[in-house]
């Protein structure tokens, strides 16, 4: 199972009994696992065994990227190293994309997001390992604080980027740079990153008809929900649909 975590400021606690965990982070904050504490920034992936419990505590609105899945019998009680953290540093948007693709083909292709997955795992052992506590929280600039937290208020509406550029109360040159640098993503890209997300979310997690998601996402136009939808995802709304 793999998907965004929600896009909050609430400290949250899981426990995944038989799942390992490959989590993709993309703000500041700290997980805490059972008693140990890992600072977590823009880049930092997760690698984490079934049967430890997660404590997140966010340092402002964030969301994160994730896959759950069970590894062959047998090498759950194997290694002791675990949990790992690694810095994807220049290799950030080479392990971002790959992980969304997986997101993406679940439904349509399970046989092709489990080769990637596998190709994920494999890339991740080649980057630079993190100690808990050893890395300082990436500080958010207020500018993007804003700026995002005001485009995830403003999912349903109409969003110009001379709004948002207005609301961060930084230029747009400067803003932009800082979408690119902690989002790995333009402005725009990032207003249909999230438009996209909610969407699934409303289809797989409720029976509102795809008209009404279309206007909650901010895409009133049916045939343009549709095909932005079928673009991003793979497949058309009413075939992402949970049975």
């Amino acid at each position: 199972m793999s998907g965004f975590a929600p896009f909050t400021d609430k400290p949250k606690t899981f426990l995944m009994p038989d799942h390992w965990s490959l989590l993709f982070f993309k703000y500041p904050g700290q997980l805490h696992l059972d008693e140990t504490a890992f600072q977590l920034s823009n880049g930092i992936i997760g690698l984490i065994p079934p049967g430890v419990k997660r404590y997140f505590q966010y340092y402002g609105k964030s969301h994160h990227l994730f896959t759950h899945f069970l590894y062959p019998k047998g090498l759950n009680d194997l290694p002791k190293r675990y949990p790992l953290f690694r810095a994807a540093g220049d290799q950030a948007t080479a392990m971002e994309e790959p992980f969304l693709s997986m997101i993406r083909c679940q439904a349509r292709n399970p046989l092709l997001a489990s080769v990637t997955l596998w190709q994920l795992l494999l890339k991740f052992d080649e980057l630079k390992a993190v100690d808990s506590q050893s890395e300082s929280p990436e500080v958010i600039h207020p500018s993007l604080k804003r700026a995002m937290e005001w485009i995830e208020l403003n999912l349903t509406n109409s969003i110009s980027i001379s709004e948002i550029v207005s609301i961060s109360g930084s230029s747009e040159r400067s803003l932009r740079r800082m979408f690119r640098t902690h989002a790995s993503s333009t402005i725009v890209g990032y207003i249909r990153q999230r438009r996209m997300e909610h969407a699934i979310h409303l289809l797989q997690g409720t029976n509102l008809p795809v008209k009404e998601i279309a206007c909650e996402v901010g895409i009133p136009d049916l045939h343009l929900f549709n095909k932005t939808v079928k673009r991003y995802w793979g497949k058309a709304p009413r075939l992402l649909r949970k049975p």
